[in-house]
This record gives structure tokens, C-alpha cells and sequence, in this order.
């Protein structure tokens, strides 16, 4: 399955939802509502079951530098994938709460962890102002309305079937819901398994000593 713009996908969810042979009822612009809907779910995930979808194509470098113990993250962050001062001691992410309750004992040497606060990490041990923050994180794709992006592209039936299951609250008692809600799980279980094997694709798994 693959779309050559975004007006041909919103076709195909607009046949999924009506068939071929009933002429649609539903506005492009409420359409549209629905589509972004199934974005939000591949991207933030739901509450229960629903993980969100973690690909490298949303990966993006991040270089900043601290100050007052903070960095500033990017406006389209979701989650961080791996951060580090010494590219050789990645830091560990916690949350704040328990990184705060670490900073009253914790003031000074090798920064350890990091937590999001509100839109800025913060560091234990503290860290030094100037130092640089590198790393990677998941940065929201941008609207599929404003373009097919990689990921979209890479997984376009994930895509399909999010929108299909946003469109729920407006369809009300429709049969196929549950239908659309299963084969989404399914394609989004595929989709981070294959993601996590392409991490580690050409990788030979090894036994740590301890």
C-alpha cells in the first residue's frame, strides 16, 4: 500500500468509511478532523494498551547548551531517545519528582539523569552552565495535510487504520469499530517490532558478565 499525496490517502479513508458504492455524506474538512485524530494516536499512543508508535524516521539530533541547570527542548519533542554529555555515559531518564528528590543529596560530580520539566530538562548532578547536551529525540512528524512524511510513507496502513479508529466518535454505533480498533494493535505491534529490529539488525546479542 502506498499514497502519492495526501488528497489520495484522505480518498482511500473516505472509501473505508462510506464504500464505493454510497456517494459520502462527510465533509473533506470533517475528514480532515479525523485524519489528524488517527495522527495524534500513532504519535502520543492512548491511555491503556496503546503505545505510541517510536520510529527512527521521527529521530532528530539535538545539541543544547545548559543553563541554570536547565536545557530548553525543541517545540516538536515527544520523548527523548538517548542523551549524553560524554557520548561514552548516556543519561538515564527519570521523572522529575524523583530526579528533585536526587538533587538535594546529589549537587555536584558526573551528571547521572535527566528529567523533563515542563518544556526543559534538568540534570543530576547538576550540571555546569555552557555544557552541551547532544542526543537524539522523537520529534512530532509535521501534519499530513501539509505533506507525506517518511514515516507515513514507511507505514502508511498504520496511518490508515488510526485514522479509521479516530473516526469512532463520529460514526457512534458502528460494527466495524472494533473491527478497525483490532487491525490498528495489530499494525502498531508490527510496526515497533520492526522498528526494534532495525536497531539491531547486523547486531550479535551478548551476555553481559556481572
Amino acid at each position: 500500500m502506498a499514497f502519492a499525496s495526501y488528497d489520495e490517502f484522505r480518498t482511500a479513508f473516505q472509501l473505508m468509511l462510506d464504500g464505493d458504492e454510497v456517494p459520502s455524506q462527510i465533509q473533506p474538512e470533517t475528514l480532515d478532523v479525523m485524519i489528524s485524530l488517527g495522527e495524534a494516536l500513532v504519535h502520543y499512543g492512548a491511555e491503556g494498551d496503546i503505545p505510541p508508535l517510536r520510529a527512527s524516521s521521527m529521530e532528530q539530533a539535538l545539541s543544547v547548551a545548559v543553563a541554570s541547570n536547565a536545557a530548553a527542548i525543541p517545540a516538536n519533542w515527544m520523548e527523548a531517545s538517548i542523551l549524553w554529555f560524554d557520548p561514552q555515559r548516556p543519561l538515564e531518564v527519570v521523572s522529575e519528582q524523583d530526579l528533585r528528590s536526587r538533587l538535594k543529596y546529589m549537587s555536584a560530580g558526573d551528571v547521572r539523569k535527566c528529567a523533563q520539566a515542563g518544556d526543559t530538562l534538568i540534570f543530576s548532578p547538576q550540571a555546569q552552565d555552557g555544557e552541551l547536551l547532544a542526543g537524539r529525540y522523537y520529534a512530532k512528524p509535521t501534519p499530513l495535510k501539509d505533506g507525506l512524511t517518511t514515516t507515513f510513507n514507511r507505514y502508511p496502513e498504520l496511518y490508515l487504520y488510526a485514522a479509521l479508529y479516530g473516526a469512532g466518535p463520529f460514526l457512534g454505533e458502528d460494527s466495524r469499530i472494533p473491527v478497525w480498533q483490532n487491525f490498528y494493535r495489530s499494525l502498531l505491534r508490527q510496526a515497533n517490532t520492526q522498528e526494534r529490529i532495525r536497531v539491531y539488525a547486523g547486531s550479535r546479542l551478548r551476555q553481559v558478565a556481572r
